[in-house]
């Protein structure tokens, strides 16, 4: 016979278990935080970008929750300015058109010059590296 000075403890236990358990493992397994910062970068990631680019995303990524965490936004006005900045630095990543399939909207004046701006390093670059394999091809 089961006494009953036993069964509370059990029926506690199981009781315990049955709601920490589930909360447990999500936590546990990481589950998807779905904030509207972490689609963006879903969104900006399944864009065709180059290996620069996506090297670039994922360093913006890692920033912008590295902020969040040392220096949690203490309004909604300074969240909003962060995904401003996030938004920012993502337009110099995406054309035009890659852009409005990930946010809906068109580029600002501003983030249209800072796909300008990475096209054009992008350009220099390729022009330095061309200038030295001619070099190096001329050279006795």
């Amino acid at each position: 016979m089961v006494h009953a000075s036993r069964v509370a403890p059990c029926l506690f236990f199981l009781a315990l278990m049955s709601t920490l358990i589930p909360t447990l493992l999500s936590v546990g397994l990481g589950a998807p935080h779905n904030s509207y910062v972490d689609q963006l970068f879903r969104d900006f990631e399944r864009q065709p970008l180059d290996d620069q680019g996506r090297i670039a995303l994922r360093a913006l990524r890692n920033r912008f929750r590295q902020e969040v965490i040392l220096n949690p936004p203490a309004s909604k006005q300074e969240q909003l300015q962060r995904i401003d900045s996030v938004l920012l630095c993502a337009s110099g990543l995406l054309d035009d058109r890659q852009y409005f399939s990930v946010t809906g909207s068109v580029k600002s004046p501003q983030q249209q010059m800072r796909y300008e701006l990475r096209q054009m390093h992008r350009e220099i670059h390729r022009l330095k590296q061309l200038t030295h394999e001619i070099q190096l091809r001329d050279a006795p």
